[in-house]
């Protein structure tokens, strides 16, 4: 769809079409399918994020049984975080689904364990940074499929 729109815009911009009055709605049409169509596929990359995501995850658990996946975060938040400028940017938007989900599978089953919140709290400063893939794939068999799963079902309702 993108293909198409700009290829169109581009052949009546260059046919010099794009210079008269009457061609304003037509061109202010096309930006909007264009607009349109970027929207739409950057929703197709992040369902397949998603979803690549969940393999990932069924790797890292020695094939554990993974739920679906919905994209954790929306297009708009997705976009407004690739505007800001880097020291601004959400660290979790930034960082690979994998180790967000993990992250946060670990804290729930601490949390569930019974620890403590002050033991929680250094628990969470010493826990491998978010950009470090392999550290927490390392340790995702022994977070467990369960913890996972219900960190999936608790960011798909959100």
């Amino acid at each position: 769809m993108f293909v198409v729109f700009a290829i169109a815009y581009l052949g009546l911009s260059f046919a010099g079409l794009m210079g008269n009055t009457s061609l304003e709605i037509l061109t202010w049409t096309m930006w909007a399918g264009l607009l349109f169509s970027v929207v739409a596929l950057l929703r197709v990359v992040l369902r397949t994020a998603a979803e690549t995501t969940r393999v990932r995850l069924c790797k890292a658990t020695d094939m554990g049984d993974i739920d679906f996946i919905d994209p954790l975060f929306s297009t708009r938040r997705t976009m407004i975080n690739a505007f800001k400028l880097p020291r601004y940017r959400d660290e979790e938007i930034a960082a690979s689904a994998t180790t967000v989900i993990l992250r946060r599978a670990h804290l729930r089953q601490l949390r569930d364990d019974g620890v403590d919140t002050a033991t929680m709290e250094l628990i969470q400063t010493s826990l491998p940074a978010l950009s470090d893939y392999d550290r927490w794939t390392a340790m995702a068999p022994r977070i467990g499929c369960s913890a996972i799963n219900a960190t999936i079902r608790e960011l798909n309702r959100s």
